[in-house]
């Protein structure tokens, strides 16, 4: 039941973000929105190995469980933050600069 909430949580996300940003989008050119597209899910996809792969290396260094819990949390943060600049910087060298 969470992972369907979670789905539908993304769903609304993506949709509110993309009737914000309807006008700036239509602006584009094809090529640009297929880039734009194309990296959101490549940072996507480096977000989750970091998170997956990353969070089970750490594990077996920590045996208390709150500190390991801190730690993954921290690296939810750090990622997040690290895909959304190389996100961010990526879209705006494909677009040119536009909003």
């Amino acid at each position: 039941m969470s992972e369907l909430f979670a789905v539908l949580v993304f769903a609304g996300a993506l949709v509110a973000f993309l009737l914000e940003h309807r006008k700036a989008i239509s602006e584009l050119t094809a090529f640009q929105l297929a880039g734009c597209v194309f990296f959101y899910a490549i940072t996507i996809l480096l977000a989750f190995v970091i998170l997956y792969f990353g969070g089970r290396m750490i594990a077996p260094f920590f045996s208390s469980n709150l500190v390991l819990m801190i730690v993954r949390i921290l690296l939810v943060i750090i990622t997040l933050w690290g895909c959304r600049m190389l996100l961010g910087s990526i879209v705006q060298r494909i677009t040119g600069g536009q909003k």
